[in-house]
């Protein structure tokens, strides 16, 4: 019998050009502070927030393209709202609030197409599992349903602009910037887009951008 055949998407949101600035600019202020295995310049890594990661059979590529052309058809841009700096093993980013038209386009998202899915779980994913300490359980529902552990309940909106290799000066960064405040005038959400990943969460390749009805 022949083996199918997957292939592996992220698909994210399109933060217009003040936000993917401020984070660049963020990245290479804090860089400086210690070792990093990578930080955001919008040339090679770039600025985004993901919604999904999805893995599913190469004969339903062509439907994923047209279902996500229906999804933003309809879709307008967005504002995004600032909540703080967040730190996580190393990384660090800024971190949004869930609010309705963020999460609604997520839930959108998941529900027209995790079904091209067919049930698969990536083998990465299904290695995890076998680790009962690997993910607090809703997170290990989530990906028996979803195929992924970042979403619903779960999902929290963020914009990753490095990462250091040393835990400690992510926190302490983290701390300072909190404590001296972060302000951003008008963060927009323009679109959404079809990428590959690279390491630590990068995205350094895009395959199909879809911009919102203005």
């Amino acid at each position: 019998m022949k083996k199918d055949k997957f292939v592996t998407y992220r698909i994210i949101l399109l933060p217009n050009k003040l936000v993917s600035e401020l984070a660049k600019q963020l990245a290479n202020e804090v860089s400086t502070k210690g070792d990093i295995y990578f930080k955001i310049d919008n040339k090679i890594n770039f600025a985004h927030i993901t919604i999904y990661k999805v893995e599913f059979p190469t004969k339903n590529e062509r439907k994923f393209f047209s279902l996500l052309r229906s999804i933003v058809k309809n879709t307008t841009p967005f504002e995004l709202q600032f909540n703080k700096l967040y730190s996580e093993r190393g990384w660090v980013g800024l971190d949004f609030k869930k609010g309705s038209q963020l999460y609604s386009i997520h839930k959108k998202v998941l529900k027209i197409i995790n079904p091209l899915r067919e049930g698969h779980i990536s083998e990465k994913h299904r290695i995890e599992l076998k680790d009962s300490n690997r993910f607090p359980g809703r997170q290990r529902e989530y990906i028996k349903a979803f195929g992924y552990p970042q979403v619903m309940t779960e999902y929290h909106p963020h914009l990753t602009f490095l990462r250091f290799k040393d835990e400690k000066t992510a926190e302490k960064i983290q701390k300072e910037y909190n404590q001296k405040g972060i302000s951003i005038a008008k963060g927009i959400i323009s679109g959404i887009a079809v990428v590959t990943g690279g390491e630590h969460g990068t995205v350094n390749k895009f395959v199909k951008k879809f911009m919102f009805k203005v």
